[in-house]
């Protein structure tokens, strides 16, 4: 039986339990790192921690903390958020 407390986390459930990848679901995150320097997040909901050595996004009920060294937001529109400098690690939570 799949046990949901709220209708927003169905997605994320019946992905798991079909062992499906979440960004078949709109709503869902993705990210793309290119060679430590370049993150190009995708189905973000704004921006929680603007620094040089941390952004943190939401994705509703969960974050993503990319920390490094001279980190720049570059681009941003309603979903997508190109983020540059060197990205040491990435952390969904």
């Amino acid at each position: 039986m799949l046990r949901v407390k709220t209708a927003g986390e169905l997605p994320a459930a019946l992905c798991e339990r079909l062992k499906l990848p979440e960004e078949l679901f709109p709503g869902g995150g993705r990210l793309t790192l290119s060679g430590g320097r370049q993150a190009l997040v995708e189905g973000q909901r704004g921006i929680l921690e603007y620094t040089p050595g941390r952004i943190v996004v939401s994705f509703g009920r969960e974050k993503l903390s990319l920390q490094g060294e001279g980190l720049k937001v570059q681009a941003m529109n309603a979903g997508e958020l190109l983020i540059t400098g060197r990205i040491r690690a990435a952390e969904w939570g």
